[in-house]
Formats: C-alpha cells, structure tokens, sequence
C-alpha cells in the first residue's frame, strides 16, 4: 500500500506505516505531486491511502484547479484498477485557508470515490458530516491518533530542564509549542496572559513560525519579559526539555478537527489547558480540569488564573491522569483497527 503525500519526518505517518509493517502490511510513501501528474510511477499497490490535501491547494486558482483536477482523475484512475481508496481526514480545511471553495469541492469528491473514510474522534466525525454529503456516512471509521510516546525519549527533570533551555527555576511556566500559526489563538493566550498580575507566571512560546505572523506576535509580546518566544524547529533531541521544564501546555486554537500537538503533551505526563470542544473534549475527556468554554468570554482567562495559582500536587494529578489516558492509544492497537477498517471497506 502507498500513502500520499508522506514525509519521513512526519513521526504520526512512521509510527502507522511501523504498526501496519508490524502486521505484514508493506507501506511505502509517494509524492502527492508525482502522483498527480504522473512523474513517478506507482509502485504495484493495493491501498491507496490519502492523508492530506494541502499538496495541491495552491496560492493560483489555475495551479489549484489543474491539480485537484487530476488528483480526482488519478483516483478514478486507480480505482478503476481495483485499487481501494482510503482518506483519512485530519483537518476540515488547510490552515492557510488557500482556495476554500475548490477545497470544499475536492473534499466532496474525494469522499464520494473513497472507499473508506477515517476520523480520529465522535467530534470529528460529527464535524465532517457537516460538510461532506450524507452518502458517505457509511464509509466512515472512528480510528483514535495514536501516542507518540515510543518516538521521544522521556522528559528530563524539571531542574535539569530548566537549566538547559535558561528558563527561570521557580517559575510557573505554560508552554505553547508548534508551528506557531494564527489559528492556535496566540495573540489571545499573549493578551490574556498579560492580564495575569503574578511575576511568578511566564510563557514560553517554541516553533517554528508563519513568516507573515511573526511581526504580529513579536509587538504582542514586547515589554513583557515573562513571555520568550523561541521562534525555531525544535529537533527530537531537544523537544523532551521543553515539556520536561514546563508546568503546563496552553492550546487556545480557534479550531482543530484533530490535534497531535495535544497528544504529544499528553504523552509528558503535562496537564493541558484547552477549549472544551473537538478532539480536545474527545482526547482528554469530559471531566478534565482545564477545559474551558469558548463560548464565555472570560472562560479562557479564568483557566490561565487557575493554572498560575494551582498546587503543584493539583498540577501533577492532572498530567498523571492524562498521561493515563493517552498510554491506552498504543500503535499495535491502532495499527489494527487500521487493517480491520481496511479489510471491512474492500469492495468485492
């Protein structure tokens, strides 16, 4: 089987492809643009499966139109060979929100050619049937993101943590870290945590960053020394400091189908701040303490307060419990969930 498009430094893409190869089921990655236009031949596959469409959402109407075109035409293609179609939907729309009407077009015939549709979550499923056609209700499967708690090595300790990345050793340290974009609400968590009175608090925000945002969220944090803004890729060596100097993880996204940066963070045992909504509900459970309604407006700000002024014992129960939580989503289960929904969508 081949999955589009692939990257190798993707490790959500390598732990599947291992718990699949663990099962006898040889993967390998293609190209999504090599396979739209026919650069590269397919190797001789049985499995299709399509991970993401932002390959070809493209700043031109005519590129995207050309390319989400013959990614249609390719998968007709294929599946007119026997080859079964597989998508696995991680977001509703790219985050750059690039052509959003070809996209809603693409995602619905998409979804009417594929075989089988997966969803990390009920949230999630829910969220898709309102924007695909109710036809492809029985084509969808709930399969949860697995950990990624077999791909890094376990946090060091606080203090030693702290040392490492120069972060103050007695502070209490909320932590945002991905690629820093617009969506994931940081100019609200940078505004509301201004608000929060206490000089023991501080913010640290780490990743790499959308080169048209970063001026926004430079003004936003000047004259404030609790917040540093570590704006680069952070390798594998050295992403285990940063949940191992943190006290808690802040995700304050506008919107989120599925977020593998909560997974990750819950993986360190780090309690997590986020809206009560989505994967968010789904993945760290209705009864968590740091969930919050987007919907009240001071919702947000009241969970950063309750966070800074937390026992330290409150604050370890918490990433325990989710910590718990997320060991249940290990590979070998997902890998075979993955085959069954496999083998159950084969048409005949």
């Amino acid at each position: 089987m081949a999955f589009t498009p692939y990257s190798v430094r993707n490790p959500y893409q390598t732990l599947l492809r291992d718990a699949l190869s663990a099962n006898a089921v040889e993967v390998c990655g293609v190209d999504m643009i090599s396979l739209v236009l026919g650069l590269k031949r397919l190797p001789n596959v049985t499995i299709l499966h399509i991970h993401w469409l932002d390959r070809v959402l493209r700043p031109s109407t005519l590129v995207t139109r050309i390319l989400s075109w013959s990614l249609i035409q390719r998968v007709k293609s294929l599946r007119k060979k026997g080859v079964q179609i597989v998508w696995t939907v991680h977001n509703l729309g790219n985050h750059e929100r690039l052509q959003p009407a070809i996209e809603r077009e693409l995602r619905t015939r998409l979804s009417e050619l594929a075989d089988l549709i997966i969803v990390h979550g009920p949230s999630a499923r829910r969220s898709i049937l309102d924007v695909l056609p109710p036809t492809v209700v029985s084509k969808i499967r709930i399969i949860p993101h697995g950990n990624y708690m077999s791909w890094y090595k376990p946090a060091p300790p606080r203090e030693e943590a702290r040392r490492r990345l120069d972060l103050p050793p007695n502070s209490r340290i909320l932590l945002l870290l991905g690629f820093i974009r617009p969506y994931k609400g940081v100019i609200e968590l940078i505004d509301n945590f201004r608000r929060l009175e206490s000089e023991n608090v501080f913010l640290l925000i780490a990743g790499d960053i959308q080169s048209d945002f970063e001026l926004q969220v430079r003004i936003a944090v000047s004259g404030d020394t609790r917040i540093r803004c570590d704006f680069k890729y952070i390798d594998d060596q050295t992403l285990p400091y940063y949940f191992g100097a943190s006290d808690a993880c802040v995700f304050p996204y506008h919107r989120s189908l599925t977020s593998g940066a909560l997974v990750l963070a819950m993986g360190f045992g780090v309690p997590c701040v986020a809206p009560r909504v989505g994967a968010f509900q789904d993945v760290m459970g209705e009864s968590s303490k740091f969930l919050y309604d987007p919907d009240d407006p001071a919702g947000f700000y009241r969970t950063l307060l309750d966070i800074a002024h937390a026992k330290n014992s409150d604050l370890q129960e918490q990433g325990e419990r989710l910590l718990e939580r997320i060991k249940e989503l290990d590979w070998s289960k997902i890998g075979q969930c993955t085959i069954d929904a496999y083998q159950e969508s084969r048409v005949p």
